[in-house]
C-alpha cells in the first residue's frame, strides 16, 4: 500500500524570494531604460489640453476623468510647472504599466519568470511606452489603469477582483472610450 502524502500549497518562501528577484530586475532594467533613451522632446500642443483641464479642477470645476485627476494633484501639490508635470506623469504612466505587465505575464502559467522579465524590459524599451516624442500619454496612462488590475483578476479571481477590474476600466474609459469594450466583451 502506497502512502500519499500532502503538501500544503501556498507561498514558498525561496518561490516568493526568487519571484523578488525577477521584479527586481524589471524595475532595474526599466530605470536604465528610462536613464538612457528618455530624451523625448514635448510637444505641449494636444498635452496643453489636458493640462489646462487639470488646472480647471484646481479653480473648482468637476471631473471623474483620472487623467485629469493626475494633472490637478500634480500641479497643486508637487509642482507648478506645467512642463514638469508632464514628465512626472509619462514617467508614472511608463513605470505603471511596466509593472503592470509583469503583474500580468506572471499570473499565466505558462510564462516563466524570466519570459515575464524580458517581455517587461522589452516593454519599457518600446517606442509606444518610452516614445522619442510623445504629444499625450494618455494610452499608456489608461494601460497602467487596467492592467495591473487584470492582472488582479486573473491571478485571484473574486468578486473583490471583478469589481476592482471593472472600476478600472470603467475609470480609464474616462479617459479613453475605447476601454468600455472589454467591459462588454468579457461578460459575452
Amino acid at each position: 500500500m502506497k502512502s500519499i502524502r500532502v503538501q500544503a500549497t501556498g507561498p514558498r518562501p525561496f518561490k516568493i524570494a526568487q519571484e523578488g528577484k525577477y521584479f527586481a530586475f524589471v524595475i532595474a532594467g526599466l530605470l536604465l531604460v528610462h536613464a538612457a533613451w528618455w530624451n523625448a522632446g514635448i510637444p505641449l500642443g494636444d498635452e496643453g489640453v489636458h493640462i489646462l483641464q487639470g488646472l480647471r479642477i484646481l479653480r473648482g470645476e468637476l471631473s471623474v476623468n483620472p487623467y485629469y485627476l493626475a494633472y490637478a494633484a500634480l500641479l497643486s501639490g508637487i509642482t507648478s510647472d506645467p512642463v514638469i508635470a508632464h514628465l512626472i506623469l509619462r514617467f508614472l504612466s511608463s513605470v505603471a504599466s511596466t509593472i503592470g505587465l509583469y503583474f500580468l505575464l506572471r499570473a499565466f502559467r505558462g510564462i516563466s519568470a524570466t519570459g515575464a522579465t524580458l517581455s517587461s524590459i522589452a516593454w519599457a524599451g518600446a517606442a509606444l511606452c518610452t516614445p522619442y516624442t510623445q504629444s499625450g500619454n494618455n494610452s499608456v496612462f489608461c494601460l497602467a489603469l487596467t492592467v495591473p488590475a487584470l492582472a488582479y483578476l486573473l491571478r485571484s479571481p473574486s468578486v473583490t477582483s471583478i469589481l476592482v477590474y471593472v472600476l478600472c476600466t470603467f475609470w480609464a474609459a474616462n479617459v479613453r472610450p475605447e476601454y468600455l469594450v472589454p467591459l462588454v466583451l468579457i461578460p459575452i
